[in-house]
Formats: C-alpha cells, structure tokens, sequence
C-alpha cells in the first residue's frame, strides 16, 4: 500500500516528534531552499513505517513507529490494566465484605431484640409470682434479670461489634462502608 499525503513542515515535526533535524534545518536562515512541505509515505500497514522527502532537496528519512509508539502502548496499557484491577478489587472487596458483614450485623441486631424482649417477659413473669408484693423480693429478682440483661449487652457490644442501634434497615456495613473498608485495606498493605 503506497499513500502520499502532503503535510506542512510543523504539522509533520509535531507528528513525527524523532526528527529533530528537520528542526534544525527549518530554524537554520541561511538555507537557501524552500521547504515548507514534506511528502509522508506509508508503505504498509505491517510494517508502520513512514519514509519523509522533503522537496527541494535529496534527503529521505524513514521512521519504524512500532518502536516508539509500541513502548508508549505497552507502557499506557500496563497502567491502564493495574489501575482497573485495582478498581475492580475494591469493587469485588466491597461486594463481598457487604455480604459477609450485614447478614451478621443484622443477625445481632435480631438476637438483641430478642433479648430485650425475654427480658421484658422475666420481669413481667416476676411481677406475676410475687403474689404479696414485698418490695426487696421483687427488686432482688428484678436487679438480678436487669444485670443478666446488661451483661448480654455488654458481651454483644465486645464480642460481637453491636454498635447500639436496634434497626435492621440501619445497618453500618452498606455498599459504600464496605467499599471505604476494602480502600483502606489497599493502602495499609505493605506496612510493618
């Protein structure tokens, strides 16, 4: 495949950046010929190879593309490819750490409820047996099923990360906790 083109001396320098001696030429006055236009050949497709003549004159310099423009690719194709694996990270991390945590976020906060609710019917049942209400009986049995109750609340918060909310809707593990989450992890690794 033989193409011409007709290109103006910049525009061809800003192609083709490797052809500093056209730049030296074109800057140099006492030239005594005109050169303000340069034929560009591509010879084939495969080969990317650009040959320059310039008019008026008998020189002739051809340029492979493959080499310069080649490591350029490589080079935008590797940080492209890490930028979207490291985005595609955090998109799976944040996936997966919203699945594992809310279901279990969630399920404490059921247990809780639960909790609340035995406890509730303790004090009630206490409330019920105690037929002659004697007041130290009843606050005997009653601080016993509150500490038991507190006791709960405190193991919930310490082992099991409950935050004190009651609300299964409001839950802290969301898509975008969880994306923060697998970010975080990213810029922690490789530290001591």
């Amino acid at each position: 495949m033989h193409m011409e083109i007709q290109y103006s001396t910049y525009n061809f320098l800003q192609i083709c950046g490797k052809l500093k001696k056209f730049d030296i030429l074109e800057n140099d006055k006492s030239s005594k010929y005109e050169w303000t236009e340069l034929t560009i050949e591509l010879h084939s497709r495969r080969n990317c190879e650009i040959c320059c003549h310039m008019h008026h004159m008998q020189f002739v310099e051809c340029i492979d593309l493959r080499r310069g423009n080649g490591k350029q690719i490589r080079c935008v194709f590797s940080h492209v490819s890490l930028i979207s694996l490291v985005v595609l990270y955090c998109l799976i991390g944040a996936y997966a750490f919203e699945a594992l945590e809310a279901a279990h976020e969630k399920e404490i906060k059921k247990s809780i409820k639960d909790v609340r609710g035995n406890v509730a019917e303790q004090l009630w049942k206490i409330t019920k047996e105690v037929e002659v209400l004697i007041r130290e009986n009843w606050t005997d049995r009653a601080l016993r099923e509150l500490k038991s109750f507190e006791n709960n609340l405190v193991w919930m918060m310490e082992k099991e990360g409950w935050d004190g909310s009651e609300g299964e809707d409001d839950i802290q593990w969301t898509f975008a906790g969880a994306l923060f989450y697998s970010i975080v992890v990213i810029t922690t690794i490789g530290k001591f």
